[in-house]
């Protein structure tokens, strides 16, 4: 089959072709004349075999349509999707001005903290903040002692012998009154005498030698019966 010779790009091609294969021109729109085509085999041959060859036109690349802002049917961004966004942000703008106005309320009906009196101080512990009002300080009571005179009531023990109870008066150094067993209860008369701090005692079956301290009354009773000597400790 004879050839012919684009007019574009000079390549041979069939004689039939309606399209260049090489630049992709439309041949059929210009004929190429028998005369022009010899004069083009012409110049075809007396051109220079390196001649650069035109690249064929390209097609603009294939876009989705997710990315050319289509949602398929060309109706651009979903319009259901939007309101539904502006309908959330308008709900949570609601949530938090009625949360605003509950709160400025409840700090509206706080009740006034009083006033601290004269009296008183106010002590921060952590974040809580007391109110203690200062008390008179007691006043000591007063209680005479034995040596100051006066009737007074002593209970202890003698080991051996379980517990006792005294009651005895001073009046000037001069002392006298009763003691009895607690297992017995039977009162038994003492008499005797205060010398400074040593109180003597003694009775029909005993005779009794202590020292007052403080509150207390302790020393050694001897048994005339016996003839045995016990320990004593009371206090009043």
């Amino acid at each position: 089959m004879p050839n012919k010779i684009c007019p574009i790009c000079h390549s041979e091609i069939p004689e039939d072709s309606k399209f260049c294969f090489v630049c992709g021109s439309n041949l059929e729109n210009g004929a190429v004349a028998p005369n022009q085509q010899t004069q083009n085999q012409q110049q075809h041959h007396s051109a220079p075999q390196n001649v650069a060859q035109m690249p064929p036109q390209q097609q603009p690349p294939y876009m989705p349509n997710n990315l050319s802002g289509n949602n398929g049917n060309g109706k651009g961004p979903n319009k259901g999707m939007i309101a539904l966004i502006a309908f959330a942000i308008a709900a949570l703008v609601a949530i938090i001005i009625l949360l605003t106005l509950l709160l400025s309320r409840g700090s509206d009906k706080a009740e006034p903290i009083a006033a601290p009196s004269a009296d008183s101080t106010v002590t921060k512990t952590d974040t809580v903040y007391q109110t203690v009002v200062q008390q008179p300080a007691p006043e000591p009571v007063y209680r005479p002692t034995f040596q100051e005179g006066g009737t007074f009531k002593f209970s202890g023990s003698i080991p051996g012998a379980g517990g006792i109870r005294m009651t005895l008066t001073n009046s000037g150094g001069s002392v006298s009154g009763t003691y009895y067993y607690t297992k017995v209860g039977s009162p038994i008369y003492l008499s005797g005498s205060l010398s400074g701090n040593r109180l003597y005692l003694s009775s029909q079956y005993d005779s009794w030698e202590g020292t007052i301290s403080g509150r207390r009354y302790s020393g050694t009773m001897y048994v005339y019966e016996t003839g045995r000597t016990f320990r004593f400790n009371t206090r009043y």
